[in-house]
């Protein structure tokens, strides 16, 4: 029993800080395809993750949805990755 514990809680510290460092977010009802990142070098909160949806709502002109996706980066060759400053580019890295 106690190894079961030890792995369990081994394995959720792991993948706590797996998704601690998603920055760079997607919603089901982004405009094109687009990736919204914010809080560059920082750790993923629900304040990052607001941000980035109020960001999206806005573009979008509507409800963008719940977080589909998250990562550390993203690249785009049209250019669909928005910082938190409104500003596209087409790759964004150390989120």
């Amino acid at each position: 029993m106690k190894k079961l514990l030890a792995s369990t809680v081994t394995a959720f510290a792991l993948l706590s800080s797996l998704a601690a460092e998603a920055k760079c977010y997607y919603f089901p009802n982004a405009p094109d395809d687009t990736k919204f990142c914010v809080g560059k070098n920082g750790s993923d909160s629900q304040d990052d993750r607001k941000l980035a949806k109020s960001m999206c709502d806005k573009a979008a002109g509507k409800d963008c949805g719940s977080v589909m996706s998250s990562s550390t980066q993203c690249h785009s060759n049209i250019g669909k990755c928005i910082d938190e400053t409104g500003k596209a580019s087409r790759d964004l890295n150390g989120y």
